[in-house]
C-alpha cells in the first residue's frame, strides 16, 4: 500500500492496490487538516504519523488557494485500525512541521520546522504520543530559495540526513553536523532505496 499526502484535498489517504483510494484522515475535531505534507509508519505497531503545515493552502502553485480552518499546524498520529487523528504535540510546538522520521529503534523521533531552520527530537511514549521535545540541531537554512529542512530520513547508526542549504546535511543523534551531501539546486526531499535500501535518492528543483 502506497500513503499519500494530498495538498490539495487536505487528506490523507491510502493507495490499495485493485481498490483504490482509501482515506485516512482529513479533520481534527471537526475541521479540516490544513494540508498533510509528509508522513511514515512505526513498524512496530502500525501507526501512521502525518505532519500538517498549511503549504498546501499558499496559492495554486503548490496546492490550491483557501484560508486555514484548524488553527495551528503540527503533527498527527493515526492507529492501526484506523479512527479519528490524534495531536501528539502541543498545538504550538511547530510554525510549519515538515519531515519527520523515526530513530533505528523508534523510540526517538525527528521533526523538522522549515522555517525555524531546525530539527526537533521527541521521545516516543507507549501510547504514541512525542514527549520531551528539544532541538536537534539548528540553523538550517530557512528560505525556499536557499535551501531548508524539509525531506528527512534516518540511517541504520541514528544519523539524520535532513535537507538544507547546499544539498542533504548529515547529523549525528549528539546534534553534530557529520557532513554534507551537494545537489546543483535546492534539495527539497530524500529517501533510502535500491535492493538494500543503501542508496539515497534525492529530489532538486
Amino acid at each position: 500500500h502506497i500513503l499519500v499526502c494530498e495538498q490539495v484535498s487536505s487528506c490523507l489517504v491510502r493507495l490499495v492496490p485493485g481498490i483504490g483510494r482509501q482515506l485516512v484522515a482529513y479533520h481534527y475535531e471537526g475541521a479540516y487538516l490544513n494540508s498533510p505534507n509528509d508522513v511514515i509508519t512505526r513498524g512496530s505497531d502500525g501507526s501512521i504519523y502525518f505532519t500538517d503545515p498549511d503549504y498546501g493552502r499558499w496559492n495554486d502553485w503548490i496546492g490550491s488557494k483557501r484560508e486555514p480552518l484548524l488553527g495551528f499546524k503540527a503533527v498527527f498520529r493515526v492507529p492501526h485500525e484506523g479512527g479519528e487523528a490524534q495531536l501528539v504535540v502541543a498545538k504550538d510546538e511547530f510554525e510549519q512541521p515538515n519531515g519527520l522520521c523515526f530513530s533505528p529503534d523508534e523510540s526517538l523521533m525527528y521533526v523538522n520546522d522549515s522555517p525555524r531552520a531546525h530539527v526537533k527530537v521527541f521521545d516516543v511514549a507507549p501510547d504514541g504520543m512525542l514527549l520531551n521535545g528539544r532541538v536537534l540541531i539548528d540553523e538550517v537554512g530557512g528560505t525556499i530559495a536557499g535551501g531548508s529542512p524539509d525531506g528527512m530520513e534516518c540511517d541504520e547508526f541514528g544519523n539524520v540526513w535532513v535537507t538544507g542549504p547546499g544539498g542533504a546535511w548529515i547529523v549525528s543523534p549528539d546534534g553534530t553536523r557529520l557532513g554534507l551531501i551537494q545537489t546543483p539546486e535546492v534539495c527539497g526531499s530524500l529517501c533510502w532505496g535500491g535492493p538494500d535500501l543503501r542508496t539515497l535518492f534525492l529530489t532538486t528543483s
